[in-house]
């Protein structure tokens, strides 16, 4: 059993390498764009994605705010993005990476995060495609560019750009 599991935990980690290919040059890209004295809001307060991103922050002097939902990630924000009221609270930014496929609801985290944004926000997003179940059990859904069109569809100015075949 515990050969499976590493075996496991070894495919797991390739898979990610391989999913996530061209998502660091992409998120560059991205989190150069945001100047100084923007508010941005990250939803998901762990992993790689967000040492990048406070590197920009502090690189460009924006202000960022963390959000998630695990008291251990140690968060700005505690709370669902489903159903959190942020009462007035508005973002020029929400970056969203690699985590929509673990929320229970995607279109009322899509709608909250449309209604705290900025007129003229935007929404830096990636979600993973052919990738195995992760985060056991809050790994609920994968996308396909259809599927987020359908999400997005209330959007202006909506980009999807497939990373690669994964």
């Amino acid at each position: 059993m515990k050969l499976s599991k590493f075996i496991y935990k070894i495919f797991i980690r390739l898979s990610k390498i391989i999913s996530r290919k061209g998502i660091y040059p992409f998120l560059n890209i991205e989190f150069k764009k945001i100047s100084s004295s923007k508010k941005v809001l990250t939803i998901g307060a762990g992993g790689e994605v967000n040492l990048l991103l406070n590197q920009y922050s502090k690189k460009n002097s924006f202000d960022l705010v963390s959000f998630d939902i695990e008291k251990k990630m140690m968060p700005d924000i505690m709370g669902d993005i489903c159903t959190f009221d942020f009462k007035e609270e508005k973002y020029d930014y929400v970056v969203i990476v690699e985590v929509l496929e673990h929320l229970h609801s995607p279109h009322l985290a899509i709608s909250n995060i449309k209604s705290i944004l900025n007129k003229g926000g935007k929404i830096i997003l990636t979600v993973p495609f052919i990738f195995p179940i992760h985060e056991r059990p809050y790994d609920y859904y994968r996308f396909t560019k259809y599927g987020l069109e359908f999400l997005f569809k209330g959007f202006t100015n909506l980009k999807i750009k497939e990373r690669n075949s994964w």
